[in-house]
């Protein structure tokens, strides 16, 4: 398991941390099990808790679909049938 947390995490690094938007101070409610989640998961990915939240915004954002264009102020969806 500790292998594979090394793994991810040398893919995921970098990734969410070299975004091109600009950072934007944000707050959210969130469960003590998710909080827990996320910090679990910024440890086995080697990553920031705001890198995880960013990871998963973007990869479910692109399992729907969703594509952001190179100004990054609009995003399409694309149908998937």
């Amino acid at each position: 398991m500790l292998a594979l947390g090394l793994c991810v995490g040398w893919m995921y690094n970098g990734y969410a941390e070299r975004s091109p938007m600009g950072k934007k101070h944000t707050s959210y409610r969130i469960s003590e099990e998710g909080k827990q989640c996320i910090q679990l998961l910024a440890r086995l990915l080697g990553v920031s808790e705001t890198a995880v939240v960013e990871i998963a915004v973007r990869e479910m954002a692109e399992k729907k679909g969703i594509k952001f264009e190179q100004s990054h102020t609009t995003a399409t969806t694309v149908s998937n049938g």
